[in-house]
């Protein structure tokens, strides 16, 4: 059977035989497109060209093969107007993106129109360990807005928009279910407030899934992937040069990228290409599980709970860093077991390009922060973090896993105190910060035993 000639895309040799070197780009026919799987607007099509939004296409299947070895010749758009339950993944793989700026956007889905923001709303305030509040006229229970993982009954991440200011945040907890903790309140990926007596609503990201893919053809463009709740197994195009904006993860997030203002509620499983940056807010569940191949950064007051960071051994395996973003720092809050454990040594919240690179949180399960033998880890000692637990601040493992140790020695020019004798000074984060002289560590507390230590940089 003769294989028949595609224009631009490749020739037909005689004997049917399609020449590979004879690909080429054609120039997409459209700057902006519409799809709509869900057909919410009663006129769906693929027959259409998608570039009304009253006539938009109807299936990724037909975006993907429109897409196929297409050139980018402006800035670029690609809106979804209705979820796509399909399972189709987008493909973005065989485009020229160029000089440009390839955008993905999907359409939030509104599942709650509020009354107000009332009495029972408390500002995030890091500095006195207060994580976001929010508080409402209408609603008796959040608990169908939060994600399984947390005891709710949402399979996707719900946002909180205050109506007046724009700002939104990510619906953390059930634990108090009529006021649940949030992320930071963000606009635009600035610091935000949710503000009483203002109207809000309740709203999720469109459904789509995203290919398992490598980058598309870059010159110095860059793509941008907005308000989508990607389903379980979604993957998408990595590198630092792909933003992903207020989406939201049902499985372990795949890729690099720089998810901004993004929640993500199974671990994170970066095996694919580049590094994450999760560093303007959001919210991330961790369940112990995750492995990290690429470096990744930290901070913006990103949200962390379940089973808290474990740094190194089976959930990382390259640098960590708490930096960038507004408010900067990490939030730890309400995990089921120790807030953060490195087992590998690693340099913490360092005051790179932030004045507040704060690790901070409460009610976890177990101890703050803790530090494996052998290990060293250093803190900011502008901003000495705060995390703690219902097991203490700070503690050590000890030789061949032989339990927490909780008091350290301090150093003072490279000779211990308490020389030959027992370590006594306990590991609290006040005791970190202090004098030696007032029975602190004056940030450098070791266990000699172990080998481990955590120092102020």
């Amino acid at each position: 059977m003769t294989q028949p000639t595609v224009p631009g895309l490749f020739t037909t040799q005689p004997g049917g035989n399609v020449t590979p070197a004879t690909f080429g780009f054609r120039s997409l026919p459209y700057t902006t497109i519409y799809v709509d799987p869900a057909d919410q607007t009663g006129n769906a099509s693929d027959g259409n060209p998608g570039t009304d939004p009253s006539a938009p296409i109807a299936t990724t299947a037909h975006l993907n093969a429109v897409n196929f070895f297409g050139r980018l010749t402006a800035n670029t758009l690609i809106q979804y107007l209705s979820d796509d339950a399909s399972g189709t993944p987008v493909v973005v793989e065989y485009l020229d993106v160029g000089d440009f700026t390839l955008t993905i956007a999907q359409t939030r889905q509104v599942l709650h129109t509020g009354g107000t923001l009332n009495a029972g709303t408390v500002a995030i305030n890091p500095a006195a360990k207060q994580a976001q509040i929010v508080h409402t006229s209408d609603l008796a229970s959040f608990a169908p807005y939060v994600v399984t993982q947390n005891g709710g009954a949402s399979t996707y991440g719900v946002r909180v928009t205050d109506t007046t200011t724009g700002a939104g945040a990510w619906i953390m907890s059930a634990a108090t279910a009529a006021a649940p903790k949030t992320t930071r309140p963000l606009l635009n990926g600035s610091p935000g407030a949710l503000t009483i007596g203002d109207g809000y609503t309740l709203t999720r990201g469109g459904r789509l899934r995203l290919a398992l893919q490598g980058p598309p053809v870059f010159a110095s463009g860059s793509i941008v992937i907005q308000d989508c709740a990607f389903d379980l197994d979604s993957g998408g195009p990595g590198g630092l040069n792909v933003d992903y904006i207020r989406c939201s993860y049902v499985g372990a997030i795949a890729v690099g990228g720089n998810l901004i203002d993004c929640f993500a509620q199974n671990d994170m499983v970066e095996t694919f290409a580049g590094p994450i940056e999760m560093t303007s807010g959001g919210g991330l569940i961790t369940t112990g599980g995750g492995v990290w191949t690429s470096s990744c950064e930290l901070g913006g007051d990103l949200y962390v709970t379940g089973k808290g960071l474990r740094i190194g051994g089976d959930f990382l395996a390259s640098p960590f860093f708490a930096v960038g973003g507004p408010g900067a720092g990490v939030q730890v809050q309400d995990c089921s077991a120790d807030a953060i454990v490195f087992y590998e040594s690693f340099s913490v919240a360092l005051a790179t390009g932030s004045s507040n690179p704060l690790l901070w949180g409460t009610g976890n399960t177990g101890v703050g922060l803790v530090v494996a033998a052998a290990q060293g880890v250093g803190v900011s000692s502008q901003v000495p973090p705060t995390v703690t637990g219902t097991g203490g601040d700070i503690a050590f493992i000890g030789p061949a896993n032989t339990g927490l140790v909780q008091v350290a020695r301090a150093a003072v020019n490279g000779q211990y105190t308490e020389a030959g004798g027992p370590a006594t000074r306990a590991t609290t984060w006040a005791n970190f910060a202090a004098a030696i002289g007032s029975g602190g560590f004056n940030f450098q507390a070791h266990d000699v035993e172990s080998g481990a230590s955590l120092v102020g940089i």
